[in-house]
């Protein structure tokens, strides 16, 4: 071979050389891009994972904290109903005895007046007849 013809095949190999190592770089490099892009959405992905966790979280606390503010309106608006119907059974009672006692005292009335009209011996209680 010729000396041409040997630099040549060594300029070849020094190129093909450089040209691997090159290109190993290359493939490093996108590879690291890569690893760090998909570590990056991994973190987007677990991150959502704890928001997500965190909102159901928040839910059950909101939820939690609706049902005691709804069952503390239910249980006044329940003991306010329950007063107003005692109030209104005792008015509608207190009503309807001072009406049976007027009644019956008209009744009562009524009846002394009758007992004073009868003769002695038709007069309830008389041991006449």
């Amino acid at each position: 071979m010729t000396v041409q013809r040997q630099r040549f095949l060594k300029q070849k190999a020094a190129a093909i050389t450089i040209q691997s190592a090159y290109r190993g770089h290359c493939a490093r490099v996108q590879h690291a891009r890569m690893q760090a892009s998909a570590t990056l959405i991994q973190k987007w992905y677990r991150s959502l994972k704890r928001l997500a966790k965190r909102r159901r979280a928040a839910i059950k606390i909101q939820s939690a904290m609706r049902m005691h503010v709804y069952r503390k309106r239910y249980v006044l608006l329940r003991s306010s109903v329950l007063k107003l119907q005692c109030v209104y059974l005792i008015f509608m009672f207190g009503l309807s005895l001072v009406y049976l006692r007027q009644h019956f005292r008209l009744i009562k009335q009524d009846n002394m007046l009758c007992e004073h009209k009868l003769p002695g011996k038709f007069r309830p209680g008389s041991e006449d007849a």
